[in-house]
């Protein structure tokens, strides 16, 4: 039945008939109008059977004294309830793909934002990498020009770094002064000690 009442439903958007007819469709897709065609050509054409089988429901105009009963028996609308019915399922469905389509398609957006925000952090965080990654020579130049009071060798040792800065990492200069540090703290505990027991 559902079959049939798309059918009818596509007959009466396309010929803007309301009919009913015996029988399954027989066909899925409906031909279009023919200029000038009467309707035992076009029942013979589009549903393949004698129009005697076929009922066009249209407006009537009953007499004022007819029975209301006998009218809703004679005019046999019942099948209008299901066609209602189907129409209404039909824009459901319609309604749902599109919901299902619109969520497909926000979807997809967020994951493209996705990516491309995840892409642009890791850019800046390269270029933060990059920035922070060897040691400005401006820096090491702001040292030397201080009124700190370096030794010669830490003063040295600066000089080479600076002229070294765009070669020189952050982690390579910091690993060196730590083990520069460390064998200067090492120096000295081993001369305190040396001290130590001259003194005693």
């Amino acid at each position: 039945m559902k079959d049939k009442q798309k059918f009818i439903l596509k007959i009466l958007k396309k010929y803007g008939l309301l009919v009913d007819f015996e029988g399954d469709p027989p066909r899925t897709n409906l031909p279009g109008p023919v200029e000038g065609e009467t309707f035992r050509a076009w029942s013979a054409r589009v549903l393949y059977c004698d129009p005697r089988y076929v009922t066009v429901y249209g407006p009537i105009a009953p007499a004022s004294n007819k029975k209301v009963s006998r009218l809703a028996d004679e005019t046999k609308m019942d099948f209008v309830d299901a066609l209602v019915l189907q129409a209404q399922r039909s824009k459901e469905k319609e309604a749902a793909e599109e919901r299902e389509m619109q969520a497909s398609a926000a979807k997809a957006l967020r994951t493209k934002l996705r990516r491309t925000m995840k892409a642009q952090t890791a850019q800046e965080l390269e270029e933060a990498k990059k920035l922070f990654a060897s040691v400005g020579t401006e820096t090491i130049q702001d040292l030397l020009d201080s009124n700190l009071e370096l030794a010669n060798s830490v003063r040295e040792y600066l000089e080479r770094v600076a002229a070294n800065a765009d070669r020189s990492s952050a982690n390579d200069v910091f690993t060196d002064l730590v083990s520069n540090y460390n064998v200067a703290v090492l120096k000295s505990r081993e001369l305190q000690i040396k001290l130590d027991k001259l003194e005693s």
